[in-house]
């Protein structure tokens, strides 16, 4: 190191590129490869000998050689305290929202010739952020808290959701850039939208459709974000609001506070709605959320107190795979089943078919009476029978995926493979082993294995059926199977209509029998 600071000025100990590999090659090793030399520069960057930026306006990388020089002159000197400044000779930066290049010059009036690279510097760091030409923001020198004015009540806004990222051990805390650096990481990725980010010393909110707020605790050992939304319509943008806020901060935490270990708390989301004492909020860890579904039903208590709070109100349902990655089967099917999934049930079983291979036998197998399933067909609000069915079984909130799994599973019961396969691949692909085996009963419509073997069978040979069965065969049998009227009435379309639509009509029937009649023998002939 002591090579590389001859290289250059004591008072200004930094090179370009090409100086440096010059240098490099002249004092070290005259053959050095470019791929050797950037290997080595990685190496020294790493283990914090160097460090290397961009230059402003140019196409060229710089080199600061000293660290001790840029910590102790530029960094140190940028963000020092009026007390600080006890022993240094310039004035230090006072606090106000937006710097330009010339407070930098009286800051730094020993390197005014170089100011233009000090401040790339900075703004590379994510010490600061340029708003525009000229005028930056420095997170550190903000004024204090404007919580009241950011954050306040909005009557229109009903979805409200919140995380705590803190510190595990009671002695660890953030370094003091990790905030200032996330909130310039937040104003670069939205600074473009139409509604620009709002910071003050520890906060910054963010609002686009749905409103994001993020906030460092005092103690500089917990940072909380929230984000609202208006109505269940914008639950998904709250949902992937919540996932960038939280990738976000962990970027940060792993390069300015590597070493601390946090965990994740989910906020009750009652308690964020009410906007107060934000800081005593109540919160679970994922453990205790996961224990809850399995084992209260999707309850959890705060410890300690006889608060309470419903899981699917933490969590955005329909959105957020976690605990069907955690969970697996045991999952609560209103937090395992997304809103694509529910849309692909939904058009794998909401046809019609003569088989009976949709929605009809999907609700018999929920325990849904025939009766009851016309009731819903005449009163149906939404466009889906499938997701009434699913809705109208699920009412309770205590079933789950594999429960749903094993009615779809089952052979003879509802036979739709495309709906089976879309549940098993969605849980394989949040890792899950759909094979499982899953206790605990799946089937509510009183079908003994022997019908379901029966109505397996007559699905399998459907087509085969009606194409080659004789029509005073069938004639002959209708009575033995049905009631007077239901047999009039079939024998009736099969003068009326052309015989295979007849016939699916007929399986149609047989497939809503629970008793086993002369199936077997109708499909041997």
């Amino acid at each position: 190191m002591t090579t590389m600071t001859s290289w250059c000025s004591p008072q200004y100990p930094v090179l370009t590129w090409d100086k440096f590999s010059q240098n490099v090659r002249k004092t070290l090793h005259p053959r050095v490869t470019d791929d050797r030399l950037d290997d080595a520069v990685k190496y020294l960057e790493y283990m914090g000998e160097i460090y290397i930026a961009q230059s402003r306006g140019e196409k060229t990388k710089l080199v600061v050689v000293n660290l001790k020089w840029f910590c102790s002159k530029v960094i140190a000197q940028a963000f020092a305290s009026e007390d600080d400044f006890a022993f240094l000779k310039p004035e230090p930066l006072q606090s106000k929202s937006r710097y330009t290049t010339e407070d930098f010059q009286k800051l730094f009036p020993s390197l005014a010739d170089h100011i233009d690279d000090v401040v790339e510097f900075l703004k590379q760091l994510d010490l600061i952020f340029e708003v525009e030409e000229n005028s930056y923001i420095m997170p550190v020198k903000l004024s204090q808290s404007k919580k009241d004015q950011l954050w306040q009540e909005d009557p229109t806004m009903t979805e409200y959701y919140g995380r705590r990222i803190e510190c595990r051990d009671e002695t660890d805390l953030f370094s003091a850039d990790a905030f200032p650096c996330f909130q310039v990481a937040m104003m670069k990725k939205y600074w473009r939208q139409s509604k620009k980010p709002v910071i003050s010393l520890h906060e910054v909110k963010i609002s686009q459709s749905v409103e994001g707020y993020v906030e460092l605790m005092p103690d500089m050992k917990a940072i909380q974000y929230y984000v609202r939304g208006r109505g269940e319509a914008q639950m998904e943008k709250c949902h992937q609001m919540l996932k960038n806020i939280e990738v976000m901060i962990d970027n940060e935490l792993e390069d300015r506070s590597p070493g601390t270990c946090v965990t994740k708390k989910y906020l009750s989301s009652t308690e964020v709605k009410k906007l107060k004492d934000l800081h005593n909020i109540r919160g679970y860890t994922k453990e205790q959320l996961q224990e809850a579904i399995i084992q209260h039903e999707g309850t959890v208590c705060e410890e300690g107190t006889q608060n309470t709070d419903k899981v699917a109100s933490i969590v955005c349902k329909g959105y957020d795979v976690t605990f069907l990655e955690e969970c697996g089967l045991h999952c609560m099917l209103e937090l395992g089943i997304t809103k694509h999934i529910k849309q692909r049930l939904v058009e794998a079983l909401d046809t019609k078919r003569y088989t009976r291979d949709d929605y009809r036998s999907f609700g018999e197998a929920c325990g849904i009476s025939e009766r009851r399933l016309e009731q819903m067909e005449a009163h149906l609000q939404g466009p889906s029978m499938t997701s009434a069915v699913l809705d109208e079984w699920d009412k309770g909130g205590s079933h789950t995926v594999g429960e749903l799994l094993r009615i779809l599973s089952m052979p003879g019961l509802v036979d739709n493979q495309e709906a089976k396969s879309i549940l098993t691949n969605m849980l394989r692909n949040a890792g899950q082993d759909p094979s499982t085996t899953v206790t605990g009963s799946a089937i509510s419509a009183g079908l003994s294995l022997k019908v379901l073997a029966h109505r397996a069978a007559l699905r399998r040979s459907s087509e085969e059926l009606y194409r080659s069965a004789q029509p005073n065969t069938l004639m002959d049998h209708l009575h033995h199977c049905f009631p007077e009227e239901t047999a009039a009435k079939l024998q009736q379309r099969l003068i009326e209509v052309d015989m295979f639509t007849g016939m699916q009509e007929i399986i149609n029937e047989l497939l809503k029998l629970k008793e086993p009649t002369w199936w077997e023998a109708l499909i041997e002939e």
